[in-house]
C-alpha cells in the first residue's frame, strides 16, 4: 500500500540509489529542446520509472510542450498499474520545485498522504490537469 510521496531534483534523484518496492516519476523538458537540461540520468534497479517530458509552463504557449490531459492520463494509467506491494513514490524534476511539486501534491491529496516538504511553487497546470482528468479522492 503507497505511504510515501517525495519530491525532489534532478541532482538528488541521480545520487539516490534505488529503494526496494518505490517508483520514480521523472519529468524534465523535452529531449529535443537543448535549452533544457537533459532527462534524469537513473541508477538501474528502480521497480518502475515514468517518464514525463514537458516544459514548466503555466498556460498553453506556442512552441513549448505543456501538460495535457494525455499526459495526465498516462501518469495515471501507471498509478493504477502499480502493484499493491509499492510503498512510495519519488517525483523529481530539474530543480525538484514545480513540476515534481504538482504532481507529489496531487498524489498527496489522491491518497491522503502527507507531504514533508513545501509544494507552495507547484506547477498548477499540472496540477488541475491532473485534478480535471480524475479528480481527488478516488482511492
Amino acid at each position: 500500500m503507497l505511504e510515501y510521496i517525495y519530491f525532489c531534483s534532478r541532482r538528488e534523484i541521480q545520487q539516490m540509489e534505488p529503494l526496494k518496492n518505490w517508483a520514480v516519476i521523472s519529468m524534465s523538458g523535452p529531449v529535443w529542446d537543448k535549452t533544457v537540461a537533459d532527462p534524469a540520468k537513473l541508477k538501474e534497479g528502480w521497480d518502475a520509472i515514468h517518464r514525463v517530458e514537458v516544459h514548466d509552463i503555466i498556460k498553453a504557449e506556442e512552441g513549448y510542450i505543456h501538460f495535457t490531459k494525455e499526459h495526465a492520463k498516462q501518469l495515471l494509467e501507471f498509478l493504477d498499474g502499480l502493484d499493491c506491494h509499492f510503498v512510495g513514490i519519488i517525483v523529481n524534476c530539474i530543480a525538484g520545485v514545480s513540476r515534481s511539486a504538482a504532481v507529489a501534491r496531487y498524489i498527496s491529496e489522491l491518497y491522503k498522504i502527507k507531504l514533508d516538504k513545501d509544494d507552495s511553487m507547484a506547477n498548477i497546470l499540472i496540477y488541475n490537469t491532473l485534478k480535471q482528468v480524475r479528480g481527488i479522492g478516488i482511492c
